[in-house]
């Protein structure tokens, strides 16, 4: 009979539990979707990132060649698979110069494991053969279309020869004509470093072996080589040739071997496993761009944002259930005054518990998964990427150990409350006691006086809200930073890079300084130079400005073949030091000229204004004045010596004021023309982007009008020879590999122009911002709303329990505007608790970036150098990690960002007020309907009854 009475009264209250079990769902159901979205999204990083930076794990050197590196083939029943590839030696680039790139090959395997992809082509297959990445092709002078020959010129210095290297001569293409060998001198940056060292002239020459081949390019291949994970000392290699054309080119100079993790085994502590294999002696790498880079940057983030929503769920569904038992409180006194057992009434606050809430619970649990793998393989078939959906079945069963443990001692703490002691407070409507209180409180304050009880009778409730609302703002603290910081990367990368940049130079020859038998002379040096008179051609620029997709053009003019003079130059530090030793008279270049238009083009390329008194836009403009930029120059020698690295210094130009008159000259002409210093800018390398880009660490950089350079070609003897030496370009969304690109490349090496693309470097950058967008920018929004539905409930259920004060003090003459203006104040004061969120979110955005700079330090001294970053708050560079976290912190976070999260959920929480404002006042308007009806109906009984 009891049970039949339990079951009908849950029936009866089919509203109330409707209530509780829809809060609770929604509850479970954010923890259970957000959960499978971070762990989704996170298996979507890394299979991207298997796509970008390979799918292996660690990485082995073989160096036959050094006796401090030690080889060993790692084995373990949790690889997969192994890749090799052969590295042999560097390339010279079009002028004959060291390229930093190198040739070698890659196996099946490899091109498998690392997802080596091709822009168009294939992989070599005969001697002849060669498919190279786009950095290489223009290090080579060559454009980017595929079958055209390529010219490769490889250098083997005798102390860098492998056994291979040093044996037989090789077969096969060896005995070619297209090959030739011959010994040539090491270099000029051999020679230097010798005479830097004051070792004598002849002892420094190394004799080096080059060869030279002709290949047939049959693809270009997307760069792996820059892009990837590895040991500095051993590059990986630009050209893919085959293993026979290696061995003609001489050979292998080490060998990389590369190890894949079995993908069953993808939940372990990647970094913790990779540890066991990487000792000092051996040139062992883990490949931290796949395996370190998570959502939330890392996997302590990653692991402190996923307890903090654990958190706010526990938060969220305790809350609940402890206002639904309040609620309840005084039905269950009557069931216990009509003779129910202590044992029954258990009994009942068990069953509607468990009725009300575990089912649903469990089924917000279930939902998102399968929603998941849908999402998973509509995403897989889009961007033709593997099925990356994985269960995770101990998160799973942890999530629902901790929710219904948190349900079942919510429940058991009703128990403890359902005493008699504590359900008798709730029979009575409001006593005398109360009313005499409540008239007492209402001579003062009405608003501390109501919501003062309200905190001493529902303490818990009161703090697991607050808790609730600070857990909420944290984690939107976080997410609203790395949605700036993505935003940021990527438009840093933007601003300082175009898609394509190309310059002409020319041969220059100078005088420089060199060490002859232990003492400073002059030496002859060659180098390349600016020259405002060799450009781009006037059909190459039309033919440029006519290609599909380009959506800025910029093409200016630089100079380095004029130099500046003035009163005093002898005394300059910088030029005393130019010149060595005894004023031997060095005349290296120190100048760069850089024309714009006009001031105003200046000042926007430049993204600066010009400050001084002596400064006249129109004068520069006539090129009557210049803008002088000083850039740090490192001072070389003091007392005739040559300074170590540790004693060198930096300076600056300071002999040179704003309205100060200069001369410049021509280095190759007599040209000369006198120009005043409008302006100054001392630091170019603190500037803008465009600053920095242009005259960083230039002693003497000129910003000049086109009039200037006119004056100048005038006063050279060559007025109408002005041309574009430097370009840059930005394309848009309609450009195209193809049609835009390769075109770009065949145009600059017809012109003679070195060219460079950050087209991959762009693109990968987009594709993370977008990335992160996704994750962060759903993940907030998900977050907002769930939370302003669980506030608005919470809202709800404060207005049940409160509707009897309310109706209190309504009758006692409290006016409506009044209270809702006490209930919005109280809400504010509430917000304020928010502040204390800021420090949180700070501290785990501190933790986070303190891990990441200290694995940033591991692998720089694993590297054999020490990193360091600037720090704003010593004024210096350090490789301390906790002051490197806190410039991250400060780099990756915007107090914009953190003020928003902070009013969004200060705003919701104020809603949340008006909210229930707006339903005590719907309840007390109903209230006085239902009375004015029963009046009537009494008023029409009595006049029958009359």
């Amino acid at each position: 009979m009891f049970f039949q009475m339990m079951m009908k009264s849950i029936r009866r209250r089919k509203r109330e539990l409707r209530y509780v079990s829809a809060v609770t769902f929604i509850a479970v159901l954010f923890l259970t979707s957000v959960s499978v979205f971070q762990n989704t999204m996170d298996q979507y990083v890394t299979v991207t990132n298997y796509e970008n930076y390979g799918e292996w794990i660690l990485s082995s050197v073989e160096d036959p060649g050094s006796q401090d590196v030690a080889f060993r083939n790692l084995e373990h029943p949790y690889f997969s698979k192994t890749g090799i590839c052969r590295t042999g030696p560097g390339i010279l680039d079009a002028d004959g110069e060291d390229s930093n790139l190198s040739i070698g090959t890659l196996d099946e395997a490899l091109t498998d494991i690392g997802n080596i992809s091709m822009y168009e082509g294939r992989m070599p297959e005969k001697d002849n053969e060669i498919a190279m990445d786009l950095p290489s092709l223009a290090a080579l002078g060559y454009s980017y279309e595929v079958g055209q020959t390529v010219t490769v010129t490889t250098v083997i210095y005798p102390d860098t020869e492998t056994p291979e290297a040093a044996g037989d001569e090789p077969a096969g293409d060896a005995g070619e004509e297209e090959t030739l060998t011959e010994a040539v001198s090491a270099g000029d940056a051999a020679s230097e470093e010798a005479s830097a060292e004051d070792v004598p002239a002849e002892d420094a020459e190394m004799q080096a072996e080059r060869i030279t081949k002709d290949f047939v390019l049959t693809g270009t291949i997307k760069s792996f080589a820059s892009n990837w994970a590895h040991d500095e000392r051993y590059p990986l290699p630009n050209c893919i040739v085959t293993e026979g054309a290696l061995d003609a080119m001489g050979g292998a100079d080490y060998t990389t071997y590369f190890y894949q993790l079995d993908r069953r085994y993808e939940d372990i502590n990647a970094e913790a496993f990779a540890a066991s294999f990487v000792d000092e002696k051996s040139a062992c790498t883990y490949n931290s761009y796949v395996y370190r880079s998570r959502v939330w940057g890392s996997e302590e983030m990653f692991t402190a944002v996923k307890a903090v929503l654990l958190v706010i769920t526990v938060l969220a569904v305790g809350y609940l259930l402890i206002s639904y038992g309040a609620g309840r409180r005084k039905w269950y006194y009557q069931y216990r005054t009509v003779g129910a057992e202590k044992s029954q009434i258990r009994t009942m606050i068990l069953l509607e518990g468990v009725y009300g809430v575990f089912p649903w619970a469990l089924l917000a649990q279930i939902i998102p998964h399968p929603a998941a793998a849908g999402i998973c393989l509509a995403v897989s078939k889009l961007r033709g990427l593997p099925f990356f959906y994985e269960f995770h079945a101990g998160e799973a069963f942890l999530q629902a150990g901790v929710i219904f443990g948190i349900l079942l001692l919510t429940i058991v703490c009703m128990w403890l409350r359902s005493s008699d002691r504590v359900l008798v407070r709730n029979t009575q409507e409001v006593t005398e006691k109360q009313r005499k209180r409540l008239r007492r409180c209402g001579k003062g304050s009405p608003l501390k006086s109501f919501y003062k009880r309200q905190r001493k009778l529902y303490p818990l409730r009161q703090a697991v809200r607050t808790l609730f609302a600070l857990s909420v703002c944290t984690v939107l603290i976080v997410t609203c930073n790395e949605i700036y910081s993505s935003v940021k990367r990527y438009q840093l990368v933007r601003d300082s890079s175009s898609d394509f940049s190309a310059a002409k130079r020319v041969d220059y020859s100078y005088e420089g300084l060199a060490y002859s038998n232990g003492e400073p002379v002059k030496s002859p040096e060659e180098t390349t130079a600016a020259d405002m008179y060799d450009g781009i051609s006037a059909e190459g620029s039309a033919k440029l400005q006519s290609l599909i997709g380009i959506s800025r053009l910029d093409m200016g003019i630089g100079d380095e073949l004029h130099r500046l003079m003035w009163d005093g130059r002898e005394d300059s530090e910088i030029v005393r030091d130019q010149n060595g030793p005894a004023g031997i008279g060095a005349d290296e270049l120190m100048e760069y000229f850089r024309f714009y238009e006009n001031y105003e083009d200046a000042a926007e390329k430049l993204n600066f204004q010009a400050e001084g008194k002596a400064f006249d836009a129109e004068a520069f403009d006539r090129g009557e004045q210049i803008i002088l930029t000083t850039g740090r120059y490192e001072i070389m020698w003091e007392n005739g010596d040559i300074l170590s690295g540790g004693e060198r210094r930096f300076v600056r130009e300071t002999g040179i004021t704003e309205g100060q008159q200069l001369t410049i000259e021509g280095r190759e002409s007599d040209g000369k023309i006198s120009v005043t210093v409008g302006a100054v800018v001392e630091e170019p390398e603190e500037g803008s982007t465009e600053l920095q880009d242009v005259f960083s660490y230039i002693p003497y950089g000129v910003i000049g009008s086109r009039a200037l350079a006119e004056r100048l070609a005038e006063a050279d003897g060559r007025s109408g020879d002005l041309a574009a030496n430097t370009v840059r370009v930005w394309l848009n969304s309609q450009a195209s590999f193809e049609a835009t690109e390769k075109s770009m490349a065949e145009l600059f090496t017809d012109e003679g122009m070195d060219y460079y693309s950050s087209r991959e470097d762009i693109v990968r950058e987009w594709n993370n911002m977008i990335n992160n967008l996704s994750i962060y920018g759903v993940f907030g929004c998900v977050i907002l709303a769930v939370y302003l539905v669980l506030e608005l409930n919470f809202n709800k259920s404060q207005s049940f329990s409160i509707r009897r004060e309310y109706r209190l003090l309504r009758r006692m003459g409290l006016e409506r505007r009044s209270f809702s203006r006490m209930t919005l104040v109280y809400k504010a004061k509430q917000a304020v608790w928010l502040l204390f969120a800021v420090p949180a979110a700070y501290g785990i955005m501190f933790a986070g970036s303190y891990y990441e700079a200290l694995k940033e330090v591991e692998w720089s001294m694993s590297q054999g150098h020490m990193s360091s970053v600037w720090s704003t708050f010593l004024q210096e560079y350090t490789p301390e990690p906790g002051w490197m976290a806190a410039e991250y912190v400060l780099r990756d976070s915007y107090w914009g960002c953190t003020l928003a999260a902070v009013l969004l959920t200060a705003f919701i929480l104020i809603l949340g007020g008006r909210m229930m404002i707006r339903m005590l006042q719907k309840d007390e308007e109903e209230k006085q309907k239902r009375i004015k009806k029963h009046d009537g109906k009494s008023g029409r009984k009595l006049k029958l009854s009359a």
